[in-house]
């Protein structure tokens, strides 16, 4: 405790003498906080135009891989027969 004071302390005394600057910083770093979480996963996410269809397929952990593929291509198919 008396390590953290000894930080807290002094770094709580430049804030308060600080006050708008430090205020300033805490609100640029929540608006720089938002644009990067609003920005996380995107690239995960595919675009898709008006009419497409995201699909995601997950396989059983017990499937070996052989028949999971096959399941995927099967539903593949179906999903192009269906967009006709």
């Amino acid at each position: 405790m008396r390590a953290a004071k000894a930080v807290y302390l002094p770094a709580l005394k430049v804030c308060l003498h600080f006050r708008a600057a430090t205020v300033l910083a805490a609100v640029v770093l929540v608006i720089v906080s938002g644009i990067v979480a609003s920005r996380m996963g995107t690239e995960f996410i595919p675009s898709l135009d008006e009419g497409d269809v995201g699909d995601a397929r997950l396989a059983h952990p017990r499937h070996e891989p052989d028949p999971g593929h096959r399941d995927a291509t099967r539903a593949g198919t179906r999903l192009k027969e269906f967009r006709k």
